[in-house]
């Protein structure tokens, strides 16, 4: 019978980056107390910082609201930057059950932008996956 190896441990340096104006995302990691998971919010006017945030990190963890303005601009900047710089690039995405073609749309953006897409029904999921990711 094969027997089956457990990869060691990860410490996975990860950068949460909000695109949105949405404090449930921040406030889910905050609250978590991930002390080893760095939070940040981008916009448009923000995004000289981005190089400089993603030094040293080996994931961006893109987080957004469906049904709320996602900063296009800013999720350009963080994705182009993060792939010039070897990043892997996941996205959250909070969406409750009622949904519409602009969330769809949203959806479509940011599946173009990242590597790996999650869609969770509630901000309090998020906290678990970071766990998982690191």
């Amino acid at each position: 019978m094969p027997s089956i190896k457990t990869a060691p441990a990860c410490d996975a340096r990860i950068l949460v980056a909000g695109v949105g104006g949405d404090e449930a995302i921040a406030s889910a990691v905050i609250r978590a107390e991930l002390l080893d998971i760095r939070y940040a919010r981008y916009s448009g006017d923000e995004v000289a910082s981005i190089p400089r945030d993603l030094d040293g990190i080996d994931m961006l963890v893109v987080a957004a609201t469906a049904g709320r303005s996602i900063d296009r601009s800013a999720l350009a900047a963080l994705a182009q930057t993060a792939r010039d710089s070897g990043v892997l690039i996941a996205a959250i995405v909070v969406m409750a059950e009622a949904h519409d073609a602009g969330d769809a749309v949203e959806l479509a953006v940011l599946r173009e932008a990242v590597d790996m897409l999650m869609v969770v029904r509630d901000a309090d999921a998020i906290p678990g996956i970071l766990r998982s990711l690191r």
